[in-house]
Formats: structure tokens, C-alpha cells, sequence
């Protein structure tokens, strides 16, 4: 019995797992605010992202200085639309929870200008190395300085639209293409194509690649363990047909009726499918405690993987219970 309910806890942890995976595109997708950039001011990629429904919710110029890591800004324009992002937190007071999103694991920061000094990126504060993510993976720090300033700085001035678009799983796919065309007027490895391999479409394809691949193992695992569990089941229960079947004759000539004799069996098998399932099922749910360094809400949506299963496992039960019928039970 302990064998039997191993196995079905490896068949059903298998197969709950391997779906949870899709938990991980959530929270790719809550990760980061916004859903696109367009670099440059290229009208044919601002013009695709809005026939699907996508806002610009706001435009910068930056400069960026590869000597010292750092990214400039114009006071003025992040004063106006403050940058905005998202930061991971492990959990949220209630206070807050207009900030919490579907996962519960990130929340929108936003950075004004006055963060944005250059006494605060000396000091190396959170907001000042934030900020500088948007606009390279390679900056550490970013400032924001008046339009003088701004103007002495011995860099090439560059341009960059965040847009955010409704539905963004829908349109992924759409938006990763206008952000390889972008790619293509870049070299590979500049700041301008390494800053369009990070943004949201890009990384939600390699995680929604990954997590196919993933679920995939997880249905055929719990597939070869249920394999395994129904001709482990199988073997017990046929192992017994030759002394029940002298038990049931018995009954059956003392005057036991047919649809008893039935009953009588199909609780015993009854019994022998569902302690091991009863056991199995809670070995799942305590061991998806394991599985919180990986996946952000392991008992997401816990019960479509749970009714999946126990529809094979019903079925198995009556498929077994009418081929034992025909063996021990004569009409």
C-alpha cells in the first residue's frame, strides 16, 4: 500500500508541478511595468503597437556614459512623468494592497526626480540604480540633470517611448517581433540591442519557452507514473481472483443476489484505490512546500491538476472493476 501511495503522489506531484510552471510567465509578466519601448522615435514600431491597443505612457532622452556606468536624464521630463517600475517584496501589509498584483510579489515603485541626484547616486541609492535599469543592463546609477547639463555631457543623446498595452499575454508574440525589427538597426552587443533583449516581450517568450517544455515533462512523468501505478494496482488486485472468485461462488449459492455481490466488490476495490490516493494527495501537498524557491504560488490554481488526475484515476478504477467483474462474478 505504501508503494502504491508513493506512486500516486509521484504521478500527481508530476503532473501539478508541471503545471504550475505557467505561474512563472505571471510573474515574468507582473515583473516589470512596462510592456514595450521603442527606441529612437521609430514611427513604424509606434504605429504597430498602437494598432494593438498599446499607450505610450511616456518618453524620455537619456545619455549614456560607458565610462562611469551611468545614465542621464532630463530633470525636466522626469519630472513630469516619473519613472515607474517594479520591485520583487516577499510580501505586502494590507496597507498596501493597492499595490498588489496577481502573484502578490512585486509592486510599482516610482522614482521622481529628486532621487535622481547626483548625491544620491554617489551613495548608491536603490531609486538611482532602478531608474538606470530602463534605459541600459550595463548602467549602474542614473541622474537626472537640467537641460545645461544635460547638454555638456559627452554622449550620444538617444530617445526611448515606454508603452504599456492591454492584455499583454495575448500580445506577446506581436510585440516580440516589432522588437526584433527594432534589433536589427542595432548591433549585437550595443547598450540600444542588449536593452531591447531585456524587455518584456523577449523575456516572456524564453520563460513561456521554458515552461512548455517543462509542463511537457510533467504531464509525461505523471503519465509514466500513473503507468506504473495502474499495473501495480492491476497485479494486486489479479493476484486475488482466484480465492475471491471461490468467495463470491459461495455467497452467491447461500443466496446472495448478483448487484450485492457487485456492491460488495466494487467498495473493496473502492478501498484499495482510495486510501493510496487519499495518502498520495496529502504527500503532494506537503511536499509543494519544496517547490517555493522555484514557482511563485506552487497551489496556484491547485485544483485543475487534482481533477485532471482523479478523472484517470476514476476511470482506471472502473475500468478495473468491471474486468474484475467478469472474472469473479458469474451472472
Amino acid at each position: 500500500m505504501s508503494a502504491i501511495s508513493i506512486m500516486f503522489a509521484l504521478a500527481l506531484g508530476a503532473i501539478t508541478v508541471g503545471l504550475n510552471f505557467n505561474s512563472l510567465k505571471d510573474a515574468l509578466t507582473d515583473s516589470q511595468y512596462y510592456d514595450a519601448i521603442v527606441l529612437n522615435n521609430d514611427q513604424t514600431a509606434d504605429k504597430q503597437i498602437e494598432k494593438l491597443g498599446g499607450k505610450a505612457q511616456a518618453s524620455y532622452a537619456y545619455k549614456y556614459d560607458s565610462n562611469n556606468a551611468r545614465i542621464y536624464l532630463l530633470k525636466a521630463e522626469v519630472e513630469q512623468n516619473p519613472l515607474k517600475t517594479r520591485r520583487y517584496i516577499k510580501s505586502l501589509s494590507s496597507k498596501k494592497s493597492e499595490s498588489r498584483t496577481q502573484s502578490g510579489l512585486y509592486k510599482t515603485v516610482t522614482v521622481k526626480a529628486d532621487q535622481l541626484t547626483e548625491k544620491a547616486a554617489k551613495q548608491g541609492l536603490m531609486a538611482s540604480y532602478i531608474a538606470a535599469q530602463l534605459f541600459s543592463q550595463t548602467a549602474s546609477r542614473a541622474v537626472a540633470l537640467d537641460s545645461a547639463a544635460f547638454a555638456k555631457i559627452k554622449a550620444q543623446s538617444q530617445t526611448v517611448t515606454f508603452y504599456k498595452v492591454h492584455n499583454f499575454a495575448q500580445k506577446a508574440q506581436a510585440l516580440l517581433k516589432i522588437t526584433q525589427k527594432q534589433e536589427k538597426r542595432y548591433k549585437e552587443g550595443s547598450n540600444e540591442y542588449l536593452l531591447l533583449e531585456m524587455t518584456k516581450p523577449v523575456s516572456y517568450q524564453l520563460v513561456a519557452s521554458m515552461c512548455s517544455g517543462f509542463e511537457f515533462m510533467g504531464f509525461f512523468l505523471g503519465l509514466a507514473f500513473l503507468m506504473m501505478l495502474a499495473s501495480t494496482l492491476m497485479f494486486k488486485v489479479l493476484s486475488g481472483a482466484a480465492s475471491d472468485k471461490l468467495r463470491y461462488e459461495m455467497l452467491h449459492k447461500i443466496g446472495a443476489q448478483a448487484r450485492v455481490l457487485k456492491a460488495s466488490l466494487r467498495k473493496e476495490i473502492g478501498v484499495l484505490f482510495l486510501a493510496p490516493a487519499l495518502l498520495g494527495a496529502i504527500d503532494v501537498l506537503f511536499g509543494l512546500q519544496f517547490f517555493k524557491v522555484l514557482l511563485p504560488n506552487p497551489y496556484s490554481q491547485i485544483w485543475i491538476p487534482f481533477v485532471i488526475f482523479f478523472i484517470l484515476y476514476l476511470v482506471y478504477y472502473l475500468i478495473t472493476v468491471k474486468l474484475y467483474e467478469g472474472l469473479v462474478i458469474e451472472d
